[in-house]
């Protein structure tokens, strides 16, 4: 509806001979408040902590000053049936301001609904953050077991691991009796069958994550190696590197292996910085604390073993009684403490859309968590040539190694191995060869069977080259 002007042959903020008409007016209130509000998210995310923060904030000062300035001037220059006009078309706005704020509240109030660390709006988990909510979430897991953790079981040392003599329920994975992956639930690996033996350790990408035993990249590299060597299978769901380096230092040192490859992809040099992962990673199906090294004058130490029962952990009264969780990188203090603002479920789904930037951490920033990854990986390469076996650092291409995906951390690991002469192998390059989308399931960020097909015949000459080095390549090469 359009406000007619009240004086005679003229406009609401008349300068001069032009004529200012209603819409302007309105259109600069609605860009004034729309960049408050920016310029209030902005100061609200932290304007000095994020170069892109401040260009936005000043952006909204910029829109808050010269509307401002502008409709101050028009209202200093307008006659006084103009002004009663001016103040029609403010308080029009007002109110229309009011009954889209209170709309959305009631919107957001409506779509809220329950999840794993309190409610969420839209796929947006509300502010502040709920720790009954959590506990709830994961004792409910601890006492259902669902099909993702059925095969796993807590451990004081690695978080969790392969539970012994155990079928999934979907029946896809089976261990053996030292918790090791195998083709059949029960069997033992503790006596060798081969000449040879290789254990692999790491995440769920060595695991096999998604095939059948036999489809499994060990279990084909075992098949490839010309019956001399066996393969032991222990890797485990969802692993940072450094329960890779624990699980080889604890379970596959007394099995005696001729070779033992760790292999890692991205995500897994970020996890070595989690100690709660249900805190930071939103529905986390793993109620369990993990183990954290950290570096204590100049040294790497491990902070927190043995790890505490799940069950203690869910028993505490709130999210800042847990050991060690500043040195959990998904925590921010101020995501669980309410805050008169919260009091509207507008402005908590707004100020939960846009989160504050958070406080840099010595403990989980970029350069710590690089030089922790490779002091774990210098550990594990002494501690296997220890032993008096070959040690092989693998990196496993995600489907982000194939689109361009930033890789900072693997980067940053690979230049600091590199300045310390540790040798490394990379299976980008060879992975890429050839049709890449077939190499991970669909809708799955893991490998399909050609996918761990491909990494096995990327691995074979490797691995046969290493055994060759040590002189064991004469019984090798009349299957290869």
């Amino acid at each position: 509806m359009k406000i007619r002007n009240l004086t005679h042959g003229g406009g609401l903020g008349r300068l001069g001979r032009g004529r200012t008409p209603e819409w302007i007016i309105a259109s600069l209130l609605i860009l004034l408040e729309v960049s408050w509000l920016v310029l209030i998210l902005a100061l609200y995310k932290g304007i000095a902590k994020n170069s892109r923060t401040m260009v936005v904030g000043g952006a909204g000062l910029l829109g808050v000053v010269v509307p401002s300035l502008y409709l101050v001037r028009l209202y200093i220059k307008s006659v006084a049936a103009e002004r009663r006009l001016f103040s029609m078309v403010v308080g029009m706005n007002l109110m229309t301001v009011c009954v889209v704020g209170l709309a959305g509240e009631l919107v957001v109030r409506v779509s809220a609904t329950p999840n794993d660390q309190g409610v969420e709006v839209f796929g947006t988990t509300l502010l502040p953050k709920d720790w009954q909510a959590v506990t709830a979430w994961n004792r409910r897991l601890l006492n259902e077991a669902p099909q993702s953790i059925s095969y796993l079981t807590a451990d004081n040392l690695l978080g969790w691991t392969i539970a012994p003599n155990r079928v999934s329920k979907n029946g896809l994975y089976m261990s053996s009796q030292e918790g090791v992956r195998s083709p059949t639930a029960g069997i033992s690996y503790q006596e060798p069958v081969r000449p040879y033996r290789m254990a692999i350790v790491g995440d769920s990408f060595t695991f096999a994550l998604g095939v059948p035993f036999q489809f499994s990249w060990g279990a084909q590299l075992e098949g490839r190696l010309a019956g001399k060597v066996e393969v032991l299978n222990f890797g485990v769901d969802a692993y940072g590197i450094d329960q890779a380096y624990l699980r080889y230092h604890r379970d596959v040192k007394p099995l005696h292996p001729t070779i033992v490859m760790l292999g890692f992809i991205e995500a897994d040099l970020s996890r070595t910085m989690y100690v709660y992962p249900f805190i930071g990673q939103p529905s986390w199906e793993r109620p369990f604390a993990k183990p954290r090294f950290a570096m204590l004058h100049e040294k790497l130490e491990l902070l927190n073993s043995p790890l505490s029962a799940s069950s203690d952990l869910f028993a505490l009264s709130s999210v800042k009684s847990l050991p060690f969780i500043e040195y959990e990188p998904g925590y921010a203090a101020e995501e669980w403490e309410w805050q008169w603002y919260h009091h509207s479920a507008l402005v908590r789904y707004v100020v939960s859309r846009f989160p504050r930037w958070p406080d840099s951490s010595p403990f989980v920033s970029e350069a710590s968590t690089a030089v922790i990854d490779v002091e774990i990986l210098l550990r594990f390469v002494r501690e296997v040539e220890a032993e008096g076996a070959i040690p092989l650092l693998v990196y496993l291409p995600s489907r982000g190694d194939f689109i361009g995906w930033e890789r900072r951390g693997r980067d940053f690991v690979f230049r600091l191995l590199q300045e310390k002469h540790v040798p490394y192998v990379d299976l980008s390059s060879c992975m890429k060869q050839g049709e890449t989308s077939m190499l991970f399931i669909e809708g799955d960020p893991h490998y399909s069977p050609e996918g761990n097909a491909r990494l096995a015949d990327c691995l074979t000459p490797i691995v046969q080259e290493r055994l060759d080095h040590r002189g064991g390549g004469a019984g090798l090469e009349q299957g290869l």
